[in-house]
């Protein structure tokens, strides 16, 4: 089935939600795919959950992907992990007007001249002297 409409196509519904379900948009097997090639595609309400229910494994996953720049603005923000949090990239930069605060277990701080220190003794491990050397390996190319 195929809805089409020369100018604007607009469904409204929820005069009488059902359990404060005003629509439903359901696929039983497959994708929902959402296209605006030409335009942007926005999604407005009191309040906006992105839940995925997968296996935890292979499915499970959010991915937001942006080829300029990915901007959140918020009163608070609020990362929470059960295992890692990581952030790569060429330039960090972080700015705090008022108070930084690090609560942690361990924190190592590795510089770019710590790349040339010797493996294992002073102040870097051998794991975090191959993080560096692949970093600057990386950065090579």
């Amino acid at each position: 089935v195929i809805i089409s409409a020369p100018s604007t196509l607009q469904i409204a519904c929820g005069e009488a939600p059902v359990q404060d379900v005003a629509g439903v948009w359901y696929a039983e097997n497959g994708d929902i795919n959402i296209h605006a090639p030409k335009g942007r595609v926005r999604i407005s309400a009191m309040s906006i959950d992105l839940i995925a229910t997968g296996d935890g494994d292979e499915t499970g996953w959010v991915s937001v992907n942006a080829n300029t720049e990915f901007n959140v603005e918020a009163g608070n923000v609020v990362v929470n992990s059960d295992d890692n949090i990581s952030l790569n990239s060429e330039v960090m930069d972080t700015n705090v007007t008022g108070k930084c605060e690090y609560n942690v277990g361990s924190f190592k701080v590795i510089e770019g001249g710590d790349f040339f220190t010797v493996p294992g003794q002073g102040n870097i491990t051998m794991e975090q002297f191959w993080k560096s050397m692949a970093k600057v390996i990386g950065s090579m190319g």
